[in-house]
């Protein structure tokens, strides 16, 4: 796992890291940004879940606006560091 990013996410999902290499990718303001965005993610997440699995009268789910807010988010942060590192690949 040399990616920061990849680091990063396997702390958060509780996968097993090399502390050598999470501490490197934490060292970097990019890294520390990631784990935070990540957090951010997953509050938003966790919070509409609750609320999207109440049934509501005709058995149908509630539906916020806020859930289609954090699937934009998690879009987003998704292409970043794609588009991050195509521009800093192809530049001659």
């Amino acid at each position: 796992m040399s990616d920061i990013y990849d680091v990063i996410q396997s702390f958060a999902d509780g996968e097993p890291v090399d502390p050598m290499e999470l501490e490197a990718a934490l060292a970097d303001p990019d890294g520390r940004a990631h784990l935070v965005d990540i957090a951010v993610l997953r509050k938003l997440v966790k919070g509409t879940t609750a609320v999207a699995s109440m049934p509501t009268g005709a058995g149908r789910t509630v539906r916020h606006p806020i859930r289609w807010l954090a699937a934009a988010a998690m879009v987003v942060m998704s292409a970043s560091p794609g588009s991050a590192l195509r521009r800093s690949t192809s530049r001659p």
